[in-house]
């Protein structure tokens, strides 16, 4: 490969590891909006369980308050995995970059120190 084909594959690749950023940061939006959501819903429940504590609903509102729970618990999950494979994603595309350089530097007859 030639010294221009080199380049063009290089900042294709770090296009790609600019998108990647994008997606970490959009998930990471996701998992503090969805902290949020989770505050509300905890301070909701609060309250709930003032008005209803001793009643005949309070078994009700504890049996709602665990399935939201276990949704919750799912969606973090689920947020989580999609972050830690970005992540990894990333790092792969850094050592992509990494490595074009070394092949550049090479491809110019110069020598490439880590």
């Amino acid at each position: 490969m030639d010294k221009d084909e080199l380049l063009k594959k290089r900042h294709q690749a770090e296009q790609e590891y600019d998108d990647l950023q994008v997606e970490q940061h959009k998930i990471r939006e996701a998992i503090d909006q969805f902290d949020l959501l989770i505050q509300h819903h905890r301070k909701s429940r609060e309250k709930e369980e003032e008005i209803f504590r001793g009643s005949r609903y309070q078994a009700f509102f504890q049996g709602v308050d665990q399935s939201m729970q276990n949704e919750f618990n799912n969606i973090n999950a689920g947020l989580d995995d999609a972050l830690s494979n970005v992540n990894k994603e990333i790092k792969k595309k850094q050592d992509q970059i990494t490595a074009m350089i070394k092949k550049e530097g090479k491809a110019d007859g110069q020598t490439v120190q880590d």
